[in-house]
């Protein structure tokens, strides 16, 4: 399931012939390499757009950034977590 994180982020991206890739950012202190870009889209901010990327990282987290075209700042958005176990299940004997 996703967790919401919605905190400002500090990233490198290539910007080439109007396109944005995401390379790498910081998060929590830390650097993120993203190892793939798995999915972009737009969506509408008034006459912005706001730019969406889904990604893995180099340890296979799944995160979602987002480029704020009006506000020129990106936003790590949410993260992929595995849900916790309910219980185990029991050996047989």
């Amino acid at each position: 399931m996703y967790q919401d994180i919605n905190e400002a982020v500090n990233v490198i991206a290539l910007f080439t012939k109007g396109k944005i890739t995401p390379i790498k950012f910081q998060w929590n202190n830390k650097p993120v390499k993203v190892m793939q870009v798995t999915g972009k889209w737009k969506s509408s901010n008034g006459r912005f757009n706001i730019r969406h990327f889904t990604v893995i990282d180099e340890s296979d987290n799944f995160m979602q950034l987002s480029y704020d075209d009006q506000q020129l700042a990106w936003t790590l958005d949410r993260i992929w977590v595995d849900p916790p176990e309910r219980g185990r299940a029991k050996k047989s004997r």
